[in-house]
């Protein structure tokens, strides 16, 4: 059995359309990984937002009144965004930005504690949960850039007094 020359064109086109087949789907492939890990880790930093919120959640749950977080909690992630307390008029001030700021549609009227990737706009990449009181820091509500900070809660009557504990 002798392989004919129509045979081995036959088969050197094939192996060429092969090769040019396989480097169109190399971009393709490499174009769509880059646009899902963009997607997807925008909302990796969401999901960490919302694990914090728990985190501070079934922290301060148990505590009486009068009574301390036992350890400070530290709060790492997502870093660099922002830990926000509102009260039931859905502001709070951030004094560096010198600016109010309000929290997402689902909060307002509502004392809420966000986590938002902006400090001057909180409707945008964030996660905010209900909270029975308003988080106080200084005697202002709560706005603290999350850069691995160390947090002491303290349950008053009338809201949560939050402080920031220093590593000596």
């Amino acid at each position: 059995m002798s392989v004919d020359s129509k045979d081995k064109r036959g088969l050197v086109k094939f192996i060429i359309g092969l090769i040019i087949g396989i480097l169109c789907v190399i971009p393709l492939l490499y174009l769509g990984s880059t646009l899902m890990s963009l997607f997807f880790s925008n909302q990796q930093e969401v999901l960490q937002a919302q694990g914090t919120l728990e985190e501070i959640y079934n922290l301060i749950t148990p505590l009486a009144i009068g009574e301390s977080t036992l350890t400070p909690l530290l709060v790492y992630s997502p870093a660099g965004w922002w830990l926000l307390g509102f009260d039931k008029e859905s502001r709070t001030h951030v004094g560096l930005l010198d600016k109010e700021v309000k929290p997402k549609k689902e909060c307002e009227n509502k004392v809420c504690l966000c986590i938002c990737q902006n400090a001057a706009n909180c409707e945008k990449k964030s996660a905010c949960k209900e909270m029975d009181k308003k988080f106080l820091i200084d005697n202002a509500n709560l706005a603290v850039k999350i850069n691995i900070i160390n947090l002491n809660i303290t349950n008053r009557e009338k809201f949560y007094e939050v402080e920031i504990v220093k590593n000596d």
